[in-house]
């Protein structure tokens, strides 16, 4: 049997962990590149044992170019997923965020190409498109990000098309929505709504909603975004491609607490306070070109999700 090996910048993200536990259930090679700026060892080391695919984790950051010439050597592709992930850290630290997401970025892409790797697979962002009101939005509509985090991400897949036209490789980028589940760190005050409303409701908080709470936003569940990352890189298609992956439905924030309040019966009225710079007002995915061109499907039980999701960060808070 012909055993495939990845690499997985980021591999010991949010994300990236669960891509990583799906590949090793292939039977994959993985190997992954973390700072653990963000990520956490032990988001590796709880994997099933059964799990037939050999995992390799290398600590060193997307901006060495040494570090990555070191471990891309040998890969059938590349899953790139590391980055500054905060739109509001981005804001307030500029000069970081294009470091890690433009630069960064860029030198993987580079050494893809000195090391002959063909098939890169990048996370990218809805945040390119900015507040963007012809709902849903498709990959054709106009790119007006409110963010360094944004404009990052649409550099990033701009130097993706680049790298595919003057050095014949196949780049694809995912638009990630917002994405929640398990091993989604709560604790940030850049964390994801969802993971803070997890936390929330397992501790019998009361939350903030930022703004009146009727923001809508596209919420995905991380293993259809982890399975639409692997249908990428198994995909046969040539050339420079970008895919939205959301669910296709939007929820207010406000209906989202409400929704926590069932999983878990806690269902106490959320504090308001003042709406954040670079927060956009609603957002919805188009999924229809990756649902025909890579067969993607989201799952169809957000409340089974929101549980996981739940369920997870409350034996998190009681281990």
């Amino acid at each position: 049997m012909n055993v495939k090996s990845y690499l997985v910048t980021g591999g010991a993200g949010f994300i990236g962990s669960h891509l990583v536990e799906n590949l090793l259930a292939e039977g994959c090679h993985v190997k992954v590149l973390d700072n653990f700026s963000t990520g956490f060892e032990s988001n590796l080391m709880d994997f099933p044992k059964s799990l037939p695919g050999k995992l390799e984790i290398i600590r060193g950051d997307i901006r060495d170019a040494e570090s990555l010439a070191a471990v891309i050597p040998g890969v059938a592709g590349i899953f790139h997923l590391a980055a500054l992930v905060s739109v509001p850290q981005s804001i307030d630290q500029p000069d970081l965020s294009f470091d890690i997401n433009g630069r960064g970025t860029q030198l993987v892409l580079d050494q893809a190409r000195k090391s002959g790797i063909k098939r890169v697979v990048m996370a990218s962002s809805a945040a390119v498109y900015g507040d963007n009101e012809n709902l849903p939005l498709s990959e054709d509509e106009m790119s007006l990000p409110l963010s360094p985090y944004g404009l990052e991400k649409l550099l990033g897949e701009q130097m993706g098309r680049l790298y595919t036209e003057l050095y014949q490789m196949n780049v694809t980028c995912l638009r990630f929505f917002n994405v929640f589940g398990p091993r989604q760190p709560p604790d940030s005050p850049y964390s994801g709504v969802v993971s803070i409303f997890a936390k929330k409701a397992a501790a019998r908080e009361i939350p903030a909603f930022y703004g009146d709470g009727l923001q809508t936003r596209d919420f995905v569940f991380v293993q259809d975004v982890a399975n639409a990352l692997k249908l990428s890189m198994q995909s046969n298609f040539s050339g420079f491609h970008v895919y939205n992956v959301g669910s296709g439905k939007e929820i207010t924030v406000k209906a989202l607490w409400d929704a926590f309040g069932l999983v878990s019966g806690f269902d106490e009225v959320a504090i308001q306070l003042p709406a954040r710079d670079g927060d956009i007002k609603a957002s919805l995915s188009d999924i229809s070109r990756i649902k025909a061109d890579l067969g993607f499907h989201p799952s169809e039980d957000f409340k089974k999700d929101l549980q996981a999701t739940y369920s997870w960060l409350k034996s998190e808070l009681n281990s």
